[in-house]
């Protein structure tokens, strides 16, 4: 939904259950001019977003937020910045074929967001 339009993939590995990957945001998106105008903040909702669509490349298939256990927005990410983002997700699978997801997404080594949420 958000992928090769409001970010871009520039890397990315999944290693034992754990995807690394490595973004840029789009600072010409139209969200950006209402969020918020002449000072750009990636909106809470994108980021939990990316993560929901990387799980999906991870596991490849489509999922749904279930249940949201732990959200922080630890700082604001500006698009104009240009900073790129590592973001890191912990699965797992269990039997009922939900996935409990532990994430972050980080800005030059700091965390900027992290949630810990089940899809399904």
């Amino acid at each position: 939904m958000l992928k090769d339009d409001f970010y871009h993939i520039i890397f990315s590995s999944v290693e034992a259950d754990v995807l690394h990957a490595t973004l840029t945001v789009n600072s010409t998106h139209r969200i950006f001019q209402g969020h918020f105008p002449g000072q750009p903040v990636v909106p809470g909702a994108c980021l939990l977003q990316i993560v929901k669509e990387l799980t999906e490349l991870a596991i490849g298939r489509s999922l749904r937020l279930i249940k949201a256990d732990d959200l922080k927005f630890l700082s604001i990410i500006n698009p104009n910045d240009k900073d790129r983002l590592a973001v890191n997700i912990h699965y797992s699978l269990t039997d009922s074929m939900h996935v409990k997801i532990n994430a972050t997404i980080l800005k030059n080594e700091d965390v900027c967001f992290k949630c810990k949420a089940t899809l399904l």
